[in-house]
């Protein structure tokens, strides 16, 4: 098989795309109600809420949702505060959060990334990737932005 790596530049903008998953995300402050990313104040937190749902008959063992941050986010870590209902394993990073887990046929499935919006200044957003890890058809991207942090 072949691959093809690829690296964006900064101002590129990274359409969305989606073959056998379907991917989406969405954004609430902390008591659930809808928020604009797109430029927000320092000190906010909110949830990213990830619905992922397979479209095809294969049963996936091996998904990954990878979600980038702007620079200008902190992954708030719920897990240290004993809190863990994602149903999943989950590796937080500064700059990332992964998630990985089985997804059944036409299933979908849930999970919510608690964020703040840290550092003032205007970032780039990177798309976020959802994956099968060993088949390379079925994947689904969002598209990259860019966001602002106001003080």
């Amino acid at each position: 098989s072949l691959t093809n790596v690829w690296q964006p530049s900064s101002d590129e903008v990274v359409p969305a795309v989606a073959s056998g998953v379907s991917m989406s995300v969405s954004y609430s402050d902390i008591n659930g109600k809808p928020v604009d990313v797109k430029e927000m104040t320092q000190g906010t937190e909110f949830y990213a809420e990830f619905k992922v749902r397979k479209k095809e008959e294969l049963d996936s063992e091996s998904m990954a949702l990878t979600f980038a941050i702007p620079s200008g986010w902190e992954v708030l870590n719920d897990r240290i505060h004993g809190v863990d209902e994602q149903g999943c394993k989950m590796d937080i990073r500064d700059d990332r959060v992964c998630m990985y887990f089985r997804l059944n046929s036409i299933e979908s499935k849930l999970f919510k990334v608690r964020l703040r919006a840290a550092y003032e200044g205007e970032y780039i957003f990177p798309a976020t990737v959802l994956e099968d890890m060993y088949r390379a058809a079925c994947r689904a991207t969002t598209s990259s932005s860019s966001v602002k942090v106001v003080k």
